[in-house]
């Protein structure tokens, strides 16, 4: 391997090829957690200044300006945008400095918690952002809380969520909401469309899945 990155740093062509390979093969590696939606929440503890606004279907073209688009990812988010417009959720936190964070509720993408190791369509949280300055203020715990409220007033039983193992800050705050580890999930995706994965926390075989 050290020879391999040698050869890296010397040669153009070497590096376009690792990261070609990197397109063509990638390693998953992702812990999945859930929570039973039939227990009640507690409110969110909301501090002075901040409040959670749920974006969906019935507003999303109001609240969604050009302002809040780029705050999002700009350009990145659109696609997301439109799994709104078909029922998905988006829970915005504002405060009085403006925009502080969000985090998607996923409703309608089957296949996707399919590849989670879910065998029926179930909802699941994800791509939480928290602003650097309001940052340390527990906005993912409250994001994540607020998701779970809206899922319960929707009719929702149970919820799903991802991480790597690595980023401690997801898998230590999904763990503090209450949500507890279900899987982990390794192996390869191969151009992106070929699942190859095992559940290794639960000794499960091999499968293979299309994304």
């Amino acid at each position: 391997m050290s020879a391999l990155k040698e050869a890296a740093r010397g040669s153009p062509l070497v590096r376009k090829l690792i990261a070609l390979a990197g397109h063509v093969v990638r390693r998953r590696n992702h812990v999945v957690f859930e929570l039973d939606l039939t227990v009640p929440r507690e409110p969110t503890p909301w501090a002075p200044g901040e409040r959670a606004v749920e974006i969906g279907p019935d507003n999303i073209d109001t609240v969604m300006t050009p302002e809040l688009i780029e705050f999002m990812g700009g350009e990145r988010v659109r696609k997301s945008l439109d799994g709104v417009r078909r029922g998905n959720r988006v829970v915005l936190v504002v405060d009085a400095e403006g925009y502080a964070g969000y985090g998607h509720l996923v409703i309608n993408s089957k296949e996707y918690v399919r590849a989670l190791g879910e065998r029926e369509a179930v909802p699941y949280v994800g791509n939480f952002f928290t602003a650097p300055r309001a940052r340390r203020r527990g906005l993912f715990e409250k994001i994540n809380n607020e998701c779970f409220i809206v899922l319960q007033r929707l009719g929702y039983r149970r919820v799903v969520a991802e991480a790597r193992p690595t980023n401690d800050g997801s898998v230590k705050g999904s763990l503090r909401v209450g949500m507890r580890i279900a899987r982990h999930l390794t192996g390869w995706i191969v151009f992106e469309r070929l699942l190859i994965q095992r559940d290794a926390l639960n000794r499960r075989p091999w499968q293979i899945l299309l994304r």
